[in-house]
C-alpha cells in the first residue's frame, strides 16, 4: 500500500465510523452491501486488498463499531512508522490490521461465501521481499487480535496416520511423526505385495473411495513444481519417497525420515494421500516417457488419506 495513503485512509475510517454511529444499520448500509461496486470504489485507490476489506467490513457490519478506534490506532502507528521511514514497523502494523480484520470477519454478518473468499485471498498473500521483522516481534498469527482460525493454523501437528486400502490383498498402516530435527519419520508395514520394489509416494489429493480406488489422488505432491526424482535428490517432488521393499512373504517394513513432507505449515501433507504402486520407481533415471513424472512405477495398488492421529 502506498505510504502516502495512510492519512487518506484514516480520514475514510473516521468518516465511515461516524456514518455508522449516526445511521446504525440503515437502508444506506444495506444498499452499500448490495452494491459491491460502491464498496470497491471506496477501496479501489489502494494497492492493498487489506484496505478494501477493512472498509467493506466497517461499512456493512455495525459490529465493527467497537473496534473502529483500535483499527484507527493501528493505522496511526503505521503512519508514524512511515513518517520516520521505519518501513519494517509500517509493515508489521499492517499485519496486525490483517489479524484484526480476521477477528472482525469471524463475528460479522458476512455470508459464508464472502468469509471463505477473504480467507482464500489472505492465504495467497505473502510478505513482500526485503521486509524485516523487528526483533522480538511475534508473528502476526500470535497477535492479540488472532482468532480461532489463526490459532488452528499455527498449531503444530506431531503425528499422522494413513490406512492403506485398494486391491483385494494389499493393505497396511503407516504413521508419520514430526521429529525435532525438522524431518518427518515414516514408519509402518504394507502386506500383500509381490516380492521386490514398489513405488511409494505422497500424492496431491486425499480423494479415495472404494468405487474409484486411487484414481483421483492426483499426481505426486509437488508444491515446488519440480521433476520426479529419488528421495535423496535435489530435484524431486516433495512426495517422492522412493521405493518400499517387499520380502518373500509380501511384507514391506518402512522406517525412513524425509525433510519435504511436513505435518504442519504451508506444505503440510495432512489431507493428502499415500499411494503404493505395482512396480519399482526408477527415480527418474529409467529413460521412459513417464520417468520424470511418475518414475514409471506402474499401477496404483493401494492408497489412503493422511489424517491427524489421535495421540490422547
Amino acid at each position: 500500500m502506498p505510504l502516502r495513503n495512510f492519512p487518506t485512509f484514516l480520514a475514510i475510517v473516521a468518516g465511515v465510523a461516524g456514518f455508522l454511529s449516526a445511521e446504525g444499520r440503515s437502508d444506506a448500509v444495506y444498499d452499500l452491501k448490495k452494491n459491491p461496486e460502491q464498496l470497491e470504489a471506496l477501496g479501489g485507490t489502494y494497492e492493498s486488498s487489506v484496505i478494501s476489506e477493512a472498509l467493506k467490513c466497517l461499512v456493512v457490519n455495525s459490529v465493527c463499531n467497537s473496534d473502529t478506534g483500535k483499527l484507527a490506532d493501528i493505522f496511526s502507528q503505521a503512519a508514524r512508522g512511515a513518517a520516520t521511514s521505519e518501513a519494517d514497523v509500517c509493515q508489521e502494523e499492517l499485519e496486525d490490521v490483517e489479524d484484526m480484520i480476521k477477528r472482525i470477519v469471524a463475528v460479522s454478518s458476512l455470508t459464508s461465501l464472502e468469509k471463505r473468499e477473504i480467507r482464500e485471498r489472505r492465504r495467497g498473500r505473502h510478505r513482500r521481499p526485503g521486509r524485516r521483522r523487528r526483533p522480538g516481534r511475534p508473528h502476526s498469527h500470535g497477535s492479540r487480535y488472532s482468532d480461532s482460525t489463526s490459532r488452528e493454523e499455527e498449531r503444530q501437528i506431531t503425528e499422522a496416520v494413513v490406512v492403506l486400502e485398494g486391491s483385494d490383498t494389499v493393505e497396511g498402516t503407516i504413521t508419520f511423526t514430526a521429529q525435532e530435527n525438522g524431518k518427518t519419520r515414516v514408519r509402518g508395514t504394507v502386506s500383500g505385495l509381490a516380492q521386490g520394489n514398489h513405488g511409494f509416494h505422497v500424492h496431491q489429493f486425499g480423494d479415495y473411495s472404494p468405487s474409484e480406488g486411487c484414481a483421483n489422488a492426483g499426481g505426486h505432491f509437488n508444491p515446488a513444481g519440480r521433476q520426479h526424482g529419488g528421495p535423496n535428490d535435489d530435484e524431486r517432488h516433495a512426495g517422492d519417497l522412493g521405493n518400499i521393499v517387499a520380502d518373500a512373504s509380501g511384507v514391506a517394513v518402512i522406517d525412513v525420515e524425509d525433510c519435504q513432507i511436513p505435518l504442519s505449515g504451508e506444505n503440510s501433507i495432512i489431507g493428502r494421500s499415500v499411494v503404493v504402486h505395482a512396480d519399482e520407481d526408477d527415480l527418474g533415471r529409467g529413460g521412459f516417457p513417464d520417468s520424470l513424472t511418475t518414475g514409471h512405477a506402474g499401477a496404483r495398488l493401494a492408497c489412503g488419506v493422511i489424517g491427524i492421529a489421535n495421540t490422547s
